[in-house]
């Protein structure tokens, strides 16, 4: 199943749930906006899924698909162990 949206992943029940609906050996992938600077602790995406094994994840300034403009993004790709 594929999902777009806009959501707010500092939701922890929300999260939650996002990992609960994944069958076992299900992706997670997601591309969304980063902090506007690096931070020298894990990215708070990767803290929000950490029960996901990580399968890829990108954190640098690029020109997003849904704009125009440089901004810092996040991708990760996850699957539910």
């Amino acid at each position: 199943m594929e999902t777009f949206a806009f959501t707010n992943l500092a939701d922890g029940a929300y999260r939650k749930r996002v990992i609960e609906s994944l069958k076992p050996g299900g992706l997670l992938v997601i591309e969304g906006f980063g902090n506007p600077r690096p931070r020298d602790l894990r990215s708070a995406l990767l803290e929000g899924f950490k029960e996901l094994r990580l399968i890829a994840y990108e954190s640098r300034d690029e020109i997003a698909d849904w704009g125009m403009q440089k901004m810092r993004l996040e991708r990760m790709a996850a699957e539910r162990p």
